[in-house]
């Protein structure tokens, strides 16, 4: 009706970007096994070595910008577990660890949201982002007091040395953003603004290197059957995190299950503590992160021979939702709810 396809396309120059990554890598291993007076140990000591190029480029004022650099790391590991007894072990973990950033944070442009402001947001990336690093540390003990039974108590320490961190934002007219003043949609708040003669502001930011940081704690595991048929398995886990987010404080996860030769249910509970997505800017704005959350999902198979099988699941059993919070007032800016979803299946394996 309009002759849509007669209107000549047009590009947005934060969406125009590229980025190449070369990894090489090697690793050298060596497992051993005796033992240490009357306490059997065994593990392995290795080291891995390994070389990243990137290659980034983005518009920046509608100009090509391209941006190499390069970067390697020498990671050694050991693992070594302590055989106490035969039920009763000891596990000690070292590893020097690095996860690089994403591809989609390494671009020199950017991405603008032209409806919901002002300010209006201006995302963009940073080439010179350095890989997350840090130096891991375990420390586990390990009861198995009968057959396919656990108790075991577990520590863990992470002594960061890099890792990526949105920095305070900053609030400046559109003018003195560096972006086109015809790069906003026609239609977009933005782009009627400018063209009525405003000069709106935007809040720019980026992803930036971060300095060093900490996480630890600690991990508690049970696991037991009762009797021939039912039987429980659980975790707890609470963590501790002086600078980087995504981090629940406390978690737990749980399961009460009934397993035959005929028959088997599972009702399995997960929890997390509330938790930051994004940290406040210098003004104690943008907070972002999710509310806690407690799920319940059920699951059942019945047997009817040795080839097939109908089962059920129930996700969400008690229809629980998630929200997602803003500001220091946890102010709701994202509500989901999903419902419950029932999956009823039917498995056939012929011999």
């Amino acid at each position: 009706l309009i002759d849509v396809y007669s209107i000549p396309g047009g590009s947005r120059d934060q969406n125009i970007r590229d980025v190449t990554e070369e990894d090489i890598g090697g690793w050298v291993q060596l497992d051993f096994s005796g033992d240490l007076g009357s306490v059997g140990v065994r593990g392995n000591v290795g080291v891995r070595y390994v070389e990243t190029t990137t290659t980034s480029t983005g518009l920046v004022d509608g100009t090509p910008v391209t941006v190499e650099r390069s970067y390697d790391d020498t990671l050694p590991s050991m693992n070594l577990v302590f055989e106490f007894t035969d039920s009763f072990l000891v596990r000690l973990g070292y590893a020097d660890v690095m996860a690089r950033p994403s591809l989609g944070n390494l671009t020199p442009g950017g991405s603008l949201d032209s409806f919901n402001g002002p300010p209006f947001e201006y995302d963009r990336g940073n080439p010179g982002l350095d890989p997350y690093r840090a130096t891991n540390l375990d420390l586990s003990f390990e009861w198995y007091f009968k057959n396919d039974a656990l108790i075991s108590l577990a520590y863990f320490e992470k002594d960061v040395d890099s890792f990526f961190i949105t920095g305070d934002s900053i609030i400046v007219p559109y003018s003195q953003s560096g972006l086109p003043p015809d790069l906003p949609p026609a239609s977009s708040p933005l782009r009627v603004a400018l063209d009525a003669g405003g000069d709106p502001d935007v809040e720019i930011s980026q992803d930036q290197n971060g300095g060093n940081a900490k996480v630890d704690g600690y991990e508690i595991i049970y696991q037991q059957p009762f009797g021939e048929f039912f039987g429980f398995t659980g975790n707890f886990t609470h963590v501790n995190s002086d600078e980087i987010i995504g981090f629940s404080e406390d978690a737990w996860n749980a399961t009460f299950y009934y397993e035959s030769d005929k028959f088997s249910a599972r009702v399995s509970g997960a929890y997390r503590d509330a938790y930051l997505t994004t940290s406040p800017n210098g003004a104690g704005r943008n907070e972002r992160g999710y509310d806690a959350t407690t799920n319940i999902d059920l699951a059942m198979a019945y047997n009817i021979n040795d080839d097939m099988a109908l089962t059920l699941e129930v996700l969400n059993l008690t229809d629980e939702f998630e929200d997602q919070l803003f500001d220091s007032g946890d102010l709701v800016y994202v509500h989901h709810h999903t419902g419950t979803e029932y999956i009823l299946g039917f498995r056939w394996s012929p011999q």
